[in-house]
């Protein structure tokens, strides 16, 4: 009987082999140019109003911290 040996190839060799970054690094490189475009801008334009404000309605989770997309990015 032959005994077969299987080989796993993980993502990170893949993408060294490659030579290519992660998508999370990818998609957090997106969103930091998305933020620096947009903290540019004139403050009456809507995207930077959303950007920087937070919500006068609407509910959250119970004891959940307020969260807004600028907290996230720098997190």
């Amino acid at each position: 009987m032959k005994s077969t040996t299987v080989y796993y190839i993980t993502n990170n060799i893949v993408l060294e082999k490659a030579q290519m970054p992660s998508m999370e690094s990818v998609l957090l490189l997106q969103q930091l140019r998305w933020a620096g475009h947009v903290s540019r801008m004139e403050d009456t334009r809507i995207p930077k109003a959303v950007l920087y404000s937070e919500l006068c309605q609407g509910k959250r989770n119970r004891s959940g911290p307020i969260k807004r997309f600028k907290d996230q990015l720098k997190q």
